[in-house]
């Protein structure tokens, strides 16, 4: 699961809720979106949302695509902090995306693609020194 979580803004609740509008949209992250809603605090009625949570599929291009454009849109500041469940981090603002031309946005894209792409488990094999094989007899 990836989570993407708004802030800097007064406005937290409304930029989460229209990020999952944006994002439910998409074929491939259909079904896969859903709202964070932290508990509310003594004396606050209900909970409080800030973010979306996304399991990906393969890849995370749409994920990566998307969320550019969405914050390349937004108006006002603010800031979108993404965390992979590895505890990778990454964050975007307004003020960094908006004035991104055509190729600054596909830069943008294929960056946020490749911090959505990344294993966070390493293979089998990875995890050997070289050299060696986890199945040598001796």
């Amino acid at each position: 699961m990836v989570v993407i979580v708004v802030k800097d803004t007064e406005r937290t609740g409304d930029e989460a809720r229209s990020l999952m509008q944006w994002l439910a949209v998409e074929d491939d992250l259909r079904g896969r979106v859903r709202l964070l809603e932290r508990p509310s605090a003594a004396g606050e009625l209900g909970g409080i949302v800030d973010g979306v949570e996304v399991a990906l599929a393969a890849g995370g291009t749409g994920l990566a695509s998307v969320l550019v454009a969405w914050v390349k849109t937004r108006v006002g500041y603010l800031r979108v902090r993404v965390e992979r469940p590895d505890g990778g981090v990454v964050e975007l603002t307004t003020s960094g995306v908006r004035g991104l031309d055509a190729d600054g946005v596909r830069a943008q894209v294929h960056e946020l693609g490749e911090f959505f792409a990344v294993d966070p488990v390493p293979a089998a094999d990875e995890s050997q020194p070289a050299g060696s094989s986890p199945t040598s007899a001796g």
